[in-house]
């Protein structure tokens, strides 16, 4: 019979804190040489992909379920849609394609 049956707990904490305490690089994080960091488009909220639509307008979708257009540079001030979706830890819109007649059907997809 095993004496120590949760002796592996204490090296699993102790892994599981050390991992929590790195962190993922974020936004504000290294920059290489001989590159800079410019912002393109402000006033998304995690953005996760993107699809250019043949008229140059750009669909960006957001973790919480939106679709942006960006316009000639310029972020629309409305939606384009909202979808109710589930945020929860690693779920939300993952992404978006347009269809491959967009151009005359106007079909976006998202998943």
């Amino acid at each position: 019979m095993n004496r120590r049956p949760f002796s592996y707990l204490l090296p699993c904490a102790l892994l599981f804190a050390a991992l929590g305490s790195v962190s993922c690089g974020g936004g504000s994080g290294y920059t290489p040489a001989g590159f800079t960091r410019e912002v393109a488009i402000s006033g998304l909220t995690l953005p996760v992909a993107m699809a250019f639509a043949p008229d140059g307008r750009l669909f960006v979708t957001e973790k919480s379920g939106t679709v942006r257009v960006i316009k000639d540079g310029s972020l629309l001030p409305a939606p384009f849609v909202t979808i109710a979706v589930n945020t929860v830890n690693d779920h939300g819109l993952a992404g978006i394609t347009l269809d491959p007649d967009f151009a005359a059907n106007g079909y976006v997809y998202v998943y």
